[in-house]
């Protein structure tokens, strides 16, 4: 039998376990707790019958840009699950319902997530199962991470409130 909860600080340690079996990016405790507190309804986990927790997500909401402060978008930081539970469906319930918890809680714009060109399971995952479309492909994603990355995007509606520039690169809910 598996869980699925809210995710809190005091989880930080056995969700960081999780991501070290799954994941190359490896994000320091300090990022885990600024998501966690700044955005408490946007992440999730997954723990077995033990307690075990056997994947995540981790989610946040902020402000699109500096120049459109009033609109929020939600960004996946980071979503894995250990091996023996892949294929089981536990990514996409973690993901429906942090995409459930934050469009609840905050009027966001779309939610948007970064993945490695070479990740075909993910790619798949976001694209075919979860209806995100690619926004773009960033050629290097962050200063330790030399291989390229696609940015994918799921509009919350047609027509938001962001400039008619950005409108065609994404998909309906």
């Amino acid at each position: 039998m598996l869980n699925i909860r809210p995710a809190n600080p005091k989880d930080i340690i056995n969700i960081q376990r999780c991501n070290q079996l799954c994941l190359p990016e490896n994000y320091l405790a300090h990022y885990w707790v600024l998501c966690l507190v700044s955005s408490p309804h946007a992440s999730f986990l997954a723990e077995d019958a033990s307690g075990r927790v056997v994947g995540y997500v981790l989610a946040s909401v902020e402000p699109i840009d500096d120049d459109h402060s009033h609109l929020l978008v939600g960004h996946i930081n980071s979503l894995a699950v250990i091996r023996p539970y892949r294929r089981l469906g536990i990514a996409k319930r973690l993901m429906d319902i942090s995409k459930e918890s934050m469009t609840s809680v905050h009027h966001i714009q779309y939610i948007q997530l970064n993945v490695r060109v070479s990740n075909r399971a993910a790619l798949a995952l976001y694209r075919d199962v979860l209806g995100y479309t690619i926004h773009c492909v960033e050629h290097k994603y962050c200063e330790h991470v030399p291989v390229s990355s696609v940015k994918l995007r799921k509009c919350r509606r047609l027509g938001c409130e962001l400039p008619v520039d950005r409108l065609y690169w994404f998909a309906l809910w």
